[in-house]
């Protein structure tokens, strides 16, 4: 007598239980492919080599345009103290001096350049950039961070927003840098994953007649793979072909 896979009587045809096998094979395969493809996607990405139409000391206030028309694009802010329209204190300057010859973004005077993202369904989310400040004197310093918080609700005069009070003030932030040095220097540091809405800043703490300059900035993430997801939904159909014996 030859062995029968299944009980007899079960009602169920076992071409039913090597089809969900086969589903469960097919759902496991396509985890490992997606997590061996996975890889890291640009969120952000600004160089400042767009601009022209520079003044005569080679700098261009106001809100620089976005990097792409597919991206995130800026927005200005005030931090600190001063009440005058943040636009007139970040732009863009032609070089950046300081080993860097290239355009790079500039703010002063505790207004900054600020940008929003979404990590979310991301990990590894990395944000990178290069920095200098001009010629700080006692406490001025470039300060970036970012802020998981939702949009702010800007001036409908100047289009910036007000980040010096409330839930948007900087001791809210996480701060990752705070310096000062005549050189360009590049940074990265991590970001958080799987968040809404992410504020990411740059400003210059004090510093009128000083500036801070920062460029390539970069936010780079892996999308999260669907590992779990396949694998659980395998097993619930191994688990169905069992209930169904």
């Amino acid at each position: 007598m030859g062995v029968h896979a299944f009980p007899r009587g079960s009602g169920v045809d076992p071409a039913i239980h090597l089809s969900i096998g086969f589903a469960v094979l097919l759902l496991l395969g396509a985890a490992i492919v997606d997590v061996s493809t996975a890889g890291a996607i640009t969120l952000f990405d600004e160089s400042f080599d767009s601009s022209t139409d520079f003044a005569s000391g080679g700098q261009k206030f106001g809100i620089p345009l976005p990097p792409d028309s597919d991206e995130a694009g800026w927005n200005a802010a005030r931090f600190d103290h001063d009440f005058a329209d943040p636009r007139r204190d970040v732009g863009i300057q032609a070089y950046g001096g300081g080993g860097n010859v290239t355009q790079v973004g500039l703010v002063e005077d505790d207004a900054g350049l600020y940008f929003e993202i979404s990590t979310l369904g991301l990990s590894d989310v990395v944000l990178e950039f290069d920095w200098r400040t001009f010629s700080a004197f006692g406490g001025d310093r470039l300060r970036a961070g970012y802020l998981e918080i939702d949009s702010p609700t800007l001036d409908p005069t100047t289009g910036a927003a007000d980040f010096r009070f409330g839930a948007y003030a900087w001791p809210a932030w996480t701060e990752l840098l705070e310096g000062k040095g005549h050189t360009f220097q590049h940074v990265s540091y991590g970001l958080p994953s799987n968040t809404t809405n992410l504020l990411i800043a740059f400003w210059l703490d004090n510093g009128e007649n000083d500036f801070g300059k920062f460029d390539n900035v970069r936010v780079t993430a892996v999308p999260e793979p669907r590992t779990a997801l396949m694998v659980g939904l395998g097993l619930a159909l191994f688990s169905a072909g069992r209930r169904l014996r």
